[in-house]
C-alpha cells in the first residue's frame, strides 16, 4: 500500500488554519513569507501575523538594497504601513 504525500502548507495557510482567522494581514509580496515566526494574540486584540524584523532586513538586501536604504525602507514603509487592527507585528529577538 502506497502512503498518501503529505502536502506542505505554506506558512500563510497553517497560519489561517491554526488561527482560524481568514482575514489575517501579510506583507506582500510572497518573498516576506520566508520571515514569518507565528502570530500575537493577546486579550482584547485581534490576531496578528508575526514576521521576524532581522529576515524581512535580510530579504530587502537580497532585492539590492544596501544595509542604510534596507532600514530606511523598512521604518517608513513597513513598520510604518498601518492597516488597521490587523496591522502585523515586528519581533526583534534579542
Amino acid at each position: 500500500m502506497r502512503k498518501k504525500a503529505k502536502k506542505i502548507m505554506s506558512k500563510r495557510d497553517e497560519l489561517v488554519n491554526i488561527t482560524n482567522d481568514d482575514e489575517l494581514l501579510f506583507m506582500d509580496p510572497a518573498r516576506f513569507d520566508a520571515a514569518i515566526v507565528g502570530y500575537v494574540e493577546g486579550i482584547g486584540r485581534a490576531d496578528v501575523v508575526c514576521y521576524d524584523r532581522v529576515k524581512v532586513l535580510e530579504i530587502l538586501m537580497e532585492d539590492g538594497m544596501d544595509y542604510d536604504e534596507a532600514e530606511e525602507y523598512y521604518s517608513f514603509n513597513v513598520v510604518g504601513a498601518y492597516m488597521g487592527e490587523k496591522t502585523p507585528v515586528f519581533l526583534t529577538n534579542l
